[in-house]
């Protein structure tokens, strides 16, 4: 990919004027996917079209993103610009925080990208497009991807339509449903209630809306109704009402990653990552079962980056230190992440 976007690059406005004349006349095609799998966190399937089509998904995404993100519902923070996992994870903190006594479903699609229905998806996308131009573009996007049914992950464009879809699902559970309390980050979703009995009737509710309006199934192995005080695991963390930690499985992930052979420059970078993935965490979190609060998970990881390269304890020491000071200057940039 790198070298189609420098071969695109070196005659960067005759490509994009070419572009832009095939889609005034309508004749623009799209081309053909690159597949490959990737292992982290899961085996996925990812499906990358070429340069010059994700020239037009930019475009396409920079067009539509105003037209449907005010609408959305306020608590669905994947691919939102202001959200993400830590927002979400703060949300859900916060919410338990206030009412331990709460009770919680969650709820995973099975396979969501590869089972969303094409014809519904471009049904809904035709309710707020006037643009015919476009609106054949994105036919044309939708229905081309390979296979007969689901939208390819590799997609910005894909991303967008996904929480147009599930848009649907989310008007229904706010204003039919009428559930006080429920997050989504794309095809995870939490509701509460104060009544196990309330969430078990909204799940039969929510499956059937699914299967019929949606073409979708939720995976019943990931179906979880569970007292809030006991911690619930959401987007790589365990949250309690008194405190957030990493999973264990993101834990073990981060170290495998870490401990496996790479460039300096390449560990540093994960580090980062990292680092930025437990800025969230409790730092008092030392109780049975957890790896630890947040100092002593940076310092796992520091160590599992540094100690075959540079096995000394007072060297190990100093890059934890060098790390130290780069999260605390990174929080208070963004204003700290109101968590301790």
């Amino acid at each position: 990919m790198q070298r189609a976007a420098m071969e695109f690059h070196v005659s960067l406005e005759a490509n994009i004027l070419v572009i832009r004349d095939e889609l005034l006349r309508g004749t623009y095609e799209w081309g053909t996917y690159r597949a490959f799998y990737v292992n982290e966190p899961k085996r996925r399937l990812i499906e990358a079209a070429p340069f010059r089509d994700r020239v037009v998904h930019h475009a396409i995404h920079e067009v539509l993103e105003p037209l449907y993100d005010p609408s959305f519902y306020y608590h669905s923070y994947a691919c939102r610009t202001g959200r993400g996992t830590h927002a979400a994870v703060s949300t859900l903190r916060n919410w338990i925080g206030e009412r331990p006594a709460l009770y919680f479903l969650k709820m995973d699609v099975k396979s969501f990208f590869a089972s969303i229905n094409r014809e519904v998806l471009f049904s809904i996308l035709q309710c707020r497009i006037g643009d015919m131009r476009l609106l054949a573009l994105i036919k044309t996007l939708i229905m081309n991807a390979p296979g007969t049914v689901g939208i390819p992950i590799g997609n910005l464009t894909s991303q967008l339509f996904a929480n147009v879809y599930l848009d649907r699902l989310d008007q229904f559970v706010k204003r039919v449903l009428r559930v006080p309390y429920f997050l989504r980050y794309m095809d995870d979703v939490l509701f509460f209630s104060d009544s196990r009995e309330q969430l078990v009737r909204w799940r039969q509710e929510i499956e059937e809306f699914g299967r019929e309006q949606l073409k979708l199934r939720f995976h019943p192995h990931k179906t979880l109704i569970g007292a809030a005080r006991d911690g619930i695991s959401f987007v790589g963390y365990r949250t309690y009402p008194w405190g957030i930690s990493v999973r264990g499985r993101s834990l073990r992930r981060f170290r495998k990653r870490l401990l496996a052979g790479a460039p300096l420059g390449t560990k540093i970078k994960r580090l980062n990552s990292y680092f930025g993935h437990i800025g969230l965490v409790s730092n008092r979190l030392k109780s049975k079962g957890h790896a630890g609060g947040r100092d002593d998970l940076k310092e796992i990881l520091v160590r599992a980056a540094f100690e075959r390269v540079v096995p000394r304890l007072p060297v190990v020491d100093a890059v934890m230190e060098m790390f130290n000071k780069s999260f605390k200057n990174s929080l208070q940039k963004k204003g700290g992440s109101g968590i301790d």
